[in-house]
């Protein structure tokens, strides 16, 4: 049938058949029946897609009058559409509804691409307003989760930002529920508003690449659908739901000119060396004051703490380095939320470097997170002072054996360590005193034997790094860390090694996601010829426990995942 064809084509993965044909495998009256039936009553032809773009001559001059009203009524939109949005954007006085027409026949990917798009869509947001009516005839069917969700996006288009990949996936899983659980679409608005999220997180930077581009196309492509195919002609102008702001800001975003970090260097830089040391070890995290997952102040302190503790406890000065980007406007800025023991403070100072939200904005697809944690990383590599530097986040302890391995002071600077992870649920501060708190959960049985199971099967996979640990050394002679299983798991959670090895695989590709990414630098790193070599228990990282959102769905989007990153860690 005509929409499996045109949704076949237009998504390359099953999220959208998820959300449209969960119905009628038992032969009942699907959605899918409904989406057709509607389509055949509007005379949208058998093709793939519901308008096919066609070139056409410069809308005639003659034709661009001075008029209080719309030049065109809605069925004679002429066939050069991007006369129809010139006509509609230099009309006075034209009311939503006529308005809203022209932009319903219109092709929405060829409406944020002209020139004139924006201004069509400001003078249609401005006419809704003005006319004070607001809610479209479906609008009754919709559910709370989803006018939360509505809010949410409403909100964060004031501010400039948009949901999250994560955010959005989690109301696609919602929408795709409730459809399951009806016995038809009544509405399917609330689709369209799930295709126009991402559209909104990629239009930045699409015209650079004809491949973004594309996506951004047919997510619009499917979203007109949506929004056309379960309301009268224009009425989807009016929903409460914010369709006409989020085409708005797609429309600004693809004006905007790409600067800065959009931009990828088309050839390498020179060998950069890093800095004469200051100090033995910086450590390296970044954070934004936006509670991510909540308790997220708590678990920096807890960080901190025991950071500062450990390096007061072996006599090694430290410096902590914590990019903070993106602040958000509403809060705080970090720096007020940190906690610190004054009397040992100087053991561990900290250095903040803000990334503003300005510069935030000109990375490509800036909007799918409010925090890119690689370019932070490569922020703070970029300035770091110490011999050694240690990758961590703001949710991870070091146990204080894994800390006196790296005050021993002898690290080798052609290797790269890693430390057994742990997922702990750390449930209070570890304040007054972090080193007896973090001992006691350290000694617990149910810690213990947790410690125990992992260090028997690293101990099978590592057997060459029993003794790293405790005695602090190999045989490297025969030791096999060029070529052994590299160890992924909290691959950002600790990774140590010589500052100089970061600079000369230039820190972590900078792409548009947060997990995987770590696992890439560990690739770089051995490609470089830089030695793995593992920290087996008691010398463990510790992450304190926090909800995550689910990987399942996300895989889908990322560049980097579990099904391909083999081939780009061998690239």
């Amino acid at each position: 049938p005509l929409c499996h064809g045109f949704l076949s084509a237009a998504v390359e993965d099953d999220v959208l058949e998820a959300l449209l044909f969960p119905l009628g495998r038992d032969g009942s009256h699907s959605a899918r029946f409904q989406v057709v039936d509607v389509l055949g009553r509007q005379g949208w032809e058998s093709s793939i897609l519901p308008f096919e773009p066609v070139a056409a001559p410069p809308c005639p001059l003659e034709l661009i009058a001075d008029s209080p009203a719309l030049i065109y009524a809605v069925e004679d939109v002429p066939p050069s559409l991007s006369c129809a949005v010139f006509a509609a954007a230099t009309a006075r006085n034209a009311d939503a509804g006529s308005l809203g027409a022209i932009v319903g026949r219109t092709s929405w990917a060829e409406l944020v691409l002209s020139p004139w798009g924006k201004v069509v869509l400001e003078k249609l947001i401005a006419a809704r307003e003005s006319e004070g009516k607001r809610g479209a005839v479906c609008d009754a069917s919709i559910f709370d989760e989803i006018r939360d969700y509505s809010a949410q996006v409403f909100a964060q288009l004031v501010d400039g930002d948009s949901p999250t990949m994560e955010e959005n996936e989690h109301y696609w899983a919602w929408v795709a529920g409730s459809v399951t659980q009806k016995e038809s679409f009544d509405c399917m608005l609330p689709g369209a508003l799930a295709f126009l999220v991402p559209a909104d997180v990629i239009a930045y930077g699409a015209r650079e690449s004809s491949f973004m581009l594309g996506m951004l196309e047919r997510a619009l492509w499917i979203a007109q659908l949506m929004a056309t195919v379960t309301t009268p002609p224009s009425d989807w102008v009016f929903t409460e739901l914010p369709l006409l702001e989020v085409l708005n800001s797609i429309a600004g975003q693809l004006q905007r000119e790409v600067v800065g970090l959009a931009r990828t260097p088309r050839s390498h830089p020179a060998a950069l060396v890093a800095p004469w040391p200051a100090v033995y070890l910086s450590v390296v995290l970044q954070a934004r004051n936006d509670d991510y997952q909540g308790g997220m102040v708590g678990r920096l302190n807890n960080m901190l703490s025991a950071m500062t503790a450990h390096a007061a406890a072996a006599g090694l000065p430290i410096e902590i380095i914590l990019v903070e980007w993106n602040p958000p406007a509403n809060k705080p800025p970090i720096a007020s939320v940190i906690k610190r023991d004054e009397d040992v403070a100087d053991f561990a100072p900290i250095r903040i470097i803000t990334v503003p939200t300005s510069l935030h904005r000109t990375v490509m697809n800036h909007k799918s997170y409010p925090l890119f944690e690689a370019h932070s990383a490569n922020v703070a590599f970029r300035r770091a002072r110490g011999k050694f530097v240690l990758r961590t986040n703001t949710d991870n302890i070091l146990t204080a054996d894994m800390f006196q391995l790296i005050a021993t002071e002898n690290l080798r600077e052609d290797s790269f360590y890693r430390a057994t992870y742990i997922d702990h649920k750390v449930m209070q501060s570890l304040e007054p005193d972090p080193v007896q708190v973090l001992a006691s959960i350290i000694t617990s049985p149910e810690f213990q034997s947790r410690a125990l199971e992992l260090h028997k099967s690293l101990w099978n996979t590592y057997p060459e790094d029993a003794d790293i640990c405790l005695h602090h050394d190999a045989d490297w002679e025969t030791h096999p860390g060029h070529t052994n299983p590299l160890y992924f798991s909290g691959s950002g959670d600790f990774v140590l090694t010589a500052l100089q090895n970061i600079f000369d695989v230039q820190g972590y590709p900078q792409i548009a996601q947060n997990w995987e990414v770590d696992r890439l630098l560990l690739c770089r790193l051995r490609a470089h010829g830089v030695r793995q070599v593992m920290a087996l228990p008691p010398c463990m990282v510790v992450h304190q426990h926090h909800a995550r959102p689910a990987a399942a769905r996300l895989q889908l989007r990322w560049v980097s995942n579990e099904s391909v990153i083999d081939s780009h860690c061998a690239d």
